[in-house]
């Protein structure tokens, strides 16, 4: 047992190095502990701050709010009469107005495509820049279809069916928003045909319900975390304006009659944002910790 040396304490060399790294552990951990005490505080401060002038922006919002519920009716009232005279017909007037800019922007991705020698970097930047906008608009052009739906059907007078003024506002709403769902459907169509022109690797039709799996597959690693970055940006931005829309919704119930249905929406479409976000966070953490299982 004479080969086994001990330190002055009695310990073997190896029993005193895992007592270091106990004790360098426990003081990695108080240093932690401290660290985050500090920056909690120095944050708490500027949150506080925050918070009072988020109040007394609230409050000052909530006053002039319900004064102006009170006086404001006239106000809106030659608006109000506008938009019930023009809603039946904007789905009509949007879907012309995207089919020449889809045209346009096709146009233009056709010339520049006509020109490229396949090499150079700045003209493929550009040909891609004309397709991304060419999918913003379909996109844009899809909500404001289905707005521009609801708001025709709130304008029409639901109490006078049998006139013919109602049937034929009626007609142009679903004509427009017909018109408007098949054109959204070309228009992704193209430019994703057009996407694949210029990107032969992709793969994946607007037609399949699995187009957006088959899509990401054929993306390579920096286009995937391209994707990522963009949807986190999303996903917060989707945060703040669920936060606002919450606010108008409780202040309308309040001030303008509006009942609960739009808190409620608002609330669900937070919450599904948010626990999908966490679930599927996990999900992948639990895949990651599995493969370095598998790894080991």
């Amino acid at each position: 047992m004479g080969d086994i040396r001990q330190n002055g304490s009695g310990m073997t060399g190896q029993e005193d190095g895992q007592q270091m790294d106990g004790t360098d552990q426990k003081q990695w951990k108080d240093a932690k502990i401290t660290e985050n005490c500090q920056e909690d505080k120095r944050a708490f401060k500027k949150y506080i701050w925050l918070l009072l002038f988020s109040a007394a922006v609230g409050a000052a919002i909530g006053f002039c709010v319900v004064k102006f519920a009170r006086t404001g009716g006239a106000f809106f009232k030659p608006l109000s009469d506008a938009i019930r005279l023009s809603a039946p017909w904007l789905n009509l007037a949007l879907a012309a107005g995207l089919f020449l800019a889809g045209g346009r922007q096709t146009a233009r991705y056709r010339r520049l495509y006509a020109g490229w020698d396949g090499e150079d970097e700045a003209t493929a930047g550009e040909m891609e820049d004309v397709l991304s906008m060419g999918m913003a608009l379909a996109v844009i052009g899809q909500i404001a279809g289905f707005f521009f739906f609801a708001l025709g059907l709130w304008a029409i007078d639901m109490d006078s069916p049998e006139t013919a003024d109602f049937l034929i506002r009626l007609l142009a709403i679903f004509a427009g928003f017909g018109c408007m769902a098949v054109l959204i459907v070309r228009l992704q169509k193209r430019f994703v045909n057009l996407t694949k022109e210029l990107n032969p690797e992709k793969r994946g039709s607007v037609y399949d319900v699995h187009f957006q799996k088959r899509w990401m597959e054929s993306c390579d690693e920096m286009e995937q975390m391209q994707i990522w970055q963009a949807s986190y940006r999303s996903y917060r931005a989707t945060q703040m304006a669920c936060m606002i829309c919450w606010i108008f919704s409780v202040t309308g119930m309040l001030a303008w009659g509006m009942g609960l249905a739009a808190v409620v929406m608002t609330t669900v479409i937070w919450l599904v944002l948010s626990m999908s976000y966490i679930s599927e966070c996990m999900r992948i953490s639990r895949r990651a910790a599995a493969k370095l299982r598998r790894t080991d």
